[in-house]
């Protein structure tokens, strides 16, 4: 049976996944998964502050130029990385959330609503109060036409935001069309 890492070998790993690169992938020898382990087995390691201010100062610059590129998916790849290695990096939370924001609204207009509804909800796991996330999904889910997940959707944006019309409106209109298409499903009378 093999013996466990002791911490100096997950230091040393931890390291050269940050050389290579290997922020998430492959697991076993990616930074974010030496990290977390050495976190569990020497929690006060100076080498994990060390190594996630490294990793930040090479991904945060790369995500903001993809994020003033307008490269949002690939913005989103690289925060992802980034929130990976570093969970606390508040900044790189705020830039996934804005690059997932971005992401979503473009795909929804572009009628690729699986890719809108995807995207926000890892937004919404990302920021899970953020009003715009929660519209976001139920924009996709009323193009979807899954009218009880879209009006639940709209009820959860406006408890985040009680007096938002254009929410208010949109739940509205949500509700009409469940209702139609409740009694176009539902059976025919018999006389």
């Amino acid at each position: 049976e093999p013996t466990p890492p002791t911490a100096a070998d997950l230091e040393a790993r931890a390291e050269a996944a940050l050389v290579r690169g290997h922020w998430r992938e492959p697991a076993e020898d990616s930074l974010a998964m030496n990290l977390a382990q050495l976190a569990l087995l020497d929690p006060r390691s100076e080498a994990i502050a060390r190594l996630r201010k490294e990793a930040t100062e090479q991904l945060l610059p790369r995500a903001q130029k993809l994020i003033d590129d307008e490269q949002w998916a690939d913005a989103t790849q690289v925060l992802r990385d980034l929130v990976a290695v570093a969970p606390d990096q508040g900044q790189a939370r705020d830039l996934l959330a804005k690059a997932l924001s971005r992401q979503g609204k473009a795909a929804l207009r572009e009628g690729e609503v699986d890719a809108a509804l995807s995207a926000a909800e890892e937004w919404i796991n990302v920021a899970p109060d953020s009003f715009a996330a929660q519209v976001l999904r139920a924009q996709a889910l009323r193009a979807r036409e899954d009218w009880a997940e879209a009006r639940a959707a709209y009820e959860r944006a406006l408890e985040l935001r009680p007096r938002d019309r254009k929410a208010r409106k949109a739940l509205r209109a949500v509700k009409r069309a469940e209702a139609r298409a409740a009694r176009s499903t539902a059976p025919a009378k018999k006389k």
